[in-house]
């Protein structure tokens, strides 16, 4: 590895001979791509109206359904995310701030990280994404702030202080870092690249885009995931951008009709139970898009409201799906839950043992296999969930 002498020698410009970091290349065509970022934007209208179902085989070959064991160690109250990786899958729960390893036929394998402070340690746990170039998983903590390098047997390899504070991280090319800058911390500047070596963060530019923050609610998902590219959303805004290497595009713009938020609740400050009230309940406005995934030709996504939004590129075609159908286990899932895997080609679901058991009681999925009913029913109510990997079609 280069020394800082050579990192340092690397930046340095002079008359004869410019050398810029791949951080500083990406932040001169931001700015280019910034002066036309309204442009031409595409409108995608998507009915919310009607409450449809989708085949799973419209978009999808085949799917793996893990039942997750259950020990002491592994008791996992909600699934944040999940990473799969080479026949293991990692899930982040936010409410335990743990991320445990299992096998991809869900034997548990291991914690990643005790609770601490000392190196491969944290209290807080916020969000991790995969780097496949270093065959890594970057886990972000904020408490303590730091950065922890896993290998993909969930090994411990080192760590970086962090004095920043994220919502959400999505690893990029040449050791770069995206992150959603926690608003109480960076109310100008909402999207932060950092770029690292092995021990210290070497470089960062935030980028200055317009944000509002009128009520403390968030949808359920992450604001920022990798898929095809990486895709980012704000709140109150329709818009879903892409972040390259070359800058930040304004990707879709999606109509949600008489469903988008309106303009001028913007101007006011909203207590959580009246903003539930009157603009989730009554209105049912969509405030939020989130876990968006850029999968071959389709873009699937959530938004605060139950169902499935996909996007189908080619046609700029927009599909709301209230449930996607295991066409197999006659099984309806609701909203996604945000996926990494190496492929870029997988999104997710999770399913309790108690909702399975009342699925395959009272509706459709009463038809399932009896294979499945009989596993469903054979697990204890406190069980882990269960997860669906779905695999896109090529």
């Amino acid at each position: 590895k280069s020394d800082n002498r050579k990192n340092c020698q690397s930046y340095r410009c002079s008359l004869m001979r410019v050398k810029f970091s791949p951080i500083i290349v990406f932040c001169l065509c931001f700015f280019l791509l910034s002066c036309h970022s309204n442009r031409n934007k595409e409108s995608i209208l998507i009915d919310t109206e009607e409450e449809r179902t989708c085949p799973d085989t419209l978009y999808f070959e085949h799917y793996d359904m893990v039942f997750l064991e259950t020990t002491s160690e592994c008791l996992i109250s909600h699934i944040s995310k999940i990473v799969q990786i080479e026949g293991k899958i990692f899930l982040l729960d936010k409410e335990t701030d743990q991320i445990f390893l299992f096998s991809h036929e869900g034997k548990f394998i291991k914690c990643l990280f005790s609770k601490g402070r000392a190196p491969g340690e944290c209290v807080n746990v916020m969000d991790f994404s995969l780097d496949k170039k270093s065959k890594e998983l970057i886990v972000y903590a904020d408490n303590p702030g730091k950065f922890m390098f896993f290998d993909y047997d969930g090994c411990f390899k080192r760590e970086i202080g962090c004095e920043r504070l994220f919502y959400a991280i999505a690893s990029m090319p040449e050791n770069c870092l995206a992150g959603i800058n926690i608003f109480s911390r960076e109310p100008d500047h909402y999207l932060s690249v950092l770029k690292y070596d092995s021990l210290h963060i070497r470089d960062e530019h935030k980028f200055p885009m317009e944000q509002h923050r009128i009520c403390d609610i968030f949808a359920e998902g992450t604001l920022l995931l990798k898929g095809n590219s990486i895709c980012f959303t704000k709140r109150y805004d329709n818009t879903i951008y892409r972040l390259t290497n070359g800058g930040i595009e304004d990707f879709l713009y999606i109509d949600f009709g008489k469903y988008n938020f309106p303009n001028e609740l913007l101007s006011r400050k909203w207590g959580e139970a009246e903003f539930m009230e009157q603009v989730v309940l009554q209105k049912k406005a969509v405030y939020s898009i989130v876990n968006v995934k850029e999968i071959g030709n389709h873009v699937f996504f959530n938004t605060n409201n139950l169902g499935t939004c996909v996007v189908t590129l080619d046609r700029l075609q927009g599909d709301y799906w209230k449930y996607i159908l295991n066409t197999e286990l006659k099984l309806e899932h609701l909203n996604m839950l945000p996926v990494e895997d190496i492929e870029n080609k997988a999104i997710g679901f999770s399913e309790g043992i108690l909702s399975l058991k009342d699925k395959v009681k009272y509706t459709q999925a009463k038809q399932a296999p009896n294979w499945f009913k009989e596993k469903v029913n054979g697990a204890l109510d406190t069980d882990n969930p269960v997860i669906f990997l779905y695999y896109y079609k090529n």
